[in-house]
Formats: C-alpha cells, structure tokens, sequence
C-alpha cells in the first residue's frame, strides 16, 4: 500500500493492526496520528525543518512574539554593522544576568512560553535579529492530506502511528517491535541532518580556505 496521504496512512495503521472494517479502531486512528505528530515534533532536528525570520524589536521593549510555527530556536543574530550573535539564557538566568533597568544593544535572549522571545537589555533603540528556527511539523489531516514528513520519510508516520494504537487495542506483543523501528526511523533522520551540517560547514570552511592568501 502506498503511503502518499493521511487517508492512504490511516488505511496503513489498520491494517497493519488487523483492524480494518472496526468502527471504533477507524475513528481512534486520527488520534493516534495526532498523537504520534506530538511526539515527532519533539524528537525531529532535521535541516527540513529549519527556516530563518526576521524579528524586530522595538526600543524600549524587550520582547517580541515568536513565528506562530516555532518550535524551538538554533541561532539569533542581532542585525548591527557588525552582525553580533546573541547567547541564549535560561529565562531565570536572564533575569540574574540583567539589570531589568539595564538598556542597549541586545546581547543575550530567552523564550517565554514558546510564544515569546525576551532580550536583555531592553533594546535602547530598534533591532532586527535574524531568528533561526525549527518549523512545527504541520499537521495532517483531510483538509491537509499530506506535507513534507509523510512524502519522503513515511516509516516515521507509520512507525510512530502504530505505537500510539497498541496500547487502544490492549496488545503489548509487538508494541516493542514499532517502537524500535520507530526510534530507527526518528535517528535516522536526523542523522542524515547531522551529516548535511558537517558538510555544510566542511565545504565553507574548504572555500575559506581556498580563498586565503596565506594558503
């Protein structure tokens, strides 16, 4: 069974669950998804996922909402001639770091609640940080049948989809056997990310250094 869809994945679960015409099995089965989508978007650091924002801050405010589609931050880097890198704290060790009175250019930041990115000290003037970021994975569903995850790396919905529905149908015997996969599925991934970044950086270093008068 091909796997291009959410209709096409919900079919899959059930019948690798012999559970194909259960009333009942049918309807849970969006919840597993959904349960399986929560997990993924924990687990997943892939170069997939990754995107860039611009996030403007005004003067005297030191907070700025995050992309409605955050889900976790890489880098921040505050647009000034020089660009500076901004150090990310702990929201209680910004606080112990930073005078709240305190103001100027931002040189460390915080994320409140997922939603909100703190600075310190409050901008003493208007900045512009380029936020790196990790995408939420969006969610299927019928309205939305399929996204990047399930067209190129669908062990990872079914593998996941199926740890979730074990436990409805009161069956441990091959409960372990999905979660391996699924664990195989969620390293290799981001795995495969780990090593795009190294030759990423391998190759820009290899530039530089082609570039270097002193080589």
């Amino acid at each position: 069974m091909a796997l291009a869809n959410y209709s096409d994945l919900k079919s899959a679960i059930a019948t690798w669950l012999r559970r194909t015409g259960e009333t009942t099995f049918a309807s849970a089965t969006e919840d597993f998804i959904a349960l399986a989508e929560a997990d993924i978007r924990r687990r997943l650091t892939t170069t997939q996922t990754e995107t860039s924002t611009t996030l403007s801050l005004s003067a005297g405010t030191a907070t700025v909402s995050l992309p409605t589609d955050y889900n976790g931050w890489r880098s921040a880097v505050l647009q000034t001639d020089p660009v500076r890198p901004i150090d990310y704290l702990a929201p209680d060790k910004l606080a112990q770091e930073y005078n709240t009175n305190a103001s100027g250019y931002p040189r460390a930041f915080t994320v409140i609640g997922n939603s909100t990115l703190k600075v310190a000290p409050t901008p003493d003037a208007a900045y512009d940080i380029e936020f790196l970021y990790y995408l939420m994975v969006p969610n299927l569903s019928d309205a939305a049948p399929t996204n990047w995850l399930l067209t190129g790396y669908p062990d990872v919905y079914l593998y996941g989809g199926l740890v979730q529905a074990e436990p409805f149908i009161q069956r441990t015997a091959l409960l372990a056997v999905w979660k391996r996969k699924y664990e195989e599925a969620i390293a290799s991934l981001n795995d495969q990310s780990a090593r795009q970044r190294t030759s990423t950086k391998l190759a820009m270093r290899a530039n530089v250094q082609e570039r270097s008068p002193w080589h």
